[in-house]
């Protein structure tokens, strides 16, 4: 009976020692457990605390970084030095539009008919549209313009038109980029380009339809600088029988796109009407 109490109680104790033994594993396991996550968890922190002094970094050198300077407007500084004795010849076609003789000075002579309509001193921006632009101002931007090209009075007409398209157009920037964005008169004045002098900005025309306009056209030609003129002028030099090409082989030409450039507008409503 003894022996048989002995053996029960060895066997008691071998059990709560197996029990002890047990319930140590799985405490050590779950701290174990708890000490991995809590590492992992601030391995984690490191990495998203470095990412973001990395961030921090590189917009602080990207806010101190120098802005890349555009090219800025065309200026044409040899053709406003020329001489008299300098000027070369715009030929015209029966509609007095520049077409030759190289496509080279007819891009040019555009180019030059811009920077007339952004110079303040021939066309000041304080009139509210083109027809307001006094005819004594107009008459001395095309006897500028007889000083610079040898071009006769059968041009006149373009030209003058040519200057108030680009003049509308660069009045429409101005405005919106100096004009629009603030409240005042005195800001607006603060913010001027040098190169203006000081308007009447109250009898200035306050419309901005026409920038509304220009941002929703789709339809535009890919010609750059080289005019309409020229183009119908050469298409028809390119035909055998010489006759003047069609409104639609014009429009056809003028939208051609090259496949390796990349464009705003979408191309295939251009390619339906073609």
């Amino acid at each position: 009976m003894q022996v048989a109490n002995h053996a029960a109680t060895e066997g008691y104790e071998i059990t709560l020692v197996e029990n002890e033994s047990h319930e140590n594993t799985v405490a050590n396991e779950g701290h174990e457990n708890t000490t991995s996550s809590y590492l992992n968890d601030l391995q984690q922190e490191c990495v998203e605390l470095v990412q973001l002094e990395s961030q921090r970094t590189n917009s602080t050198a990207e806010s101190f970084a120098p802005k890349k300077k555009g090219r800025g407007p065309t200026v044409l500084p040899h053709v406003h030095n020329r001489t008299m004795d300098e000027r070369p010849v715009i030929i015209l076609n029966s509609y007095g539009q520049p077409v030759g003789p190289t496509k080279k000075l007819v891009s040019e002579y555009s180019l030059f008919s811009g920077t007339l309509a952004r110079n303040p001193e021939y066309l000041p921006l304080n009139y509210c549209d083109w027809p307001s632009v006094l005819d004594n101002a107009k008459d001395q931007v095309w006897e500028y313009v007889q000083r610079k090209y040898l071009i006769s009075s059968e041009g006149k007409h373009w030209t003058l038109e040519t200057l108030k398209e680009e003049w509308k157009g660069w009045k429409c920037t101005m405005k919106a980029k100096y004009y629009s964005p603030y409240a005042t008169y005195d800001e607006r004045w603060d913010k001027r380009p040098t190169q203006f002098l000081k308007p009447n900005l109250k009898s200035s025309c306050t419309i901005g339809m026409m920038r509304q306009l220009r941002q929703l056209a789709t339809d535009m030609h890919t010609m750059g600088p080289t005019s309409f003129a020229f183009i119908r002028e050469q298409l028809k030099q390119e035909d055998p029988n010489k006759e003047e090409p069609s409104k639609a082989k014009v429009y056809g030409y003028s939208r051609k796109r090259k496949p390796e450039k990349s464009y705003k507008t979408s191309f295939g409503a251009i390619a339906a009407n073609i």
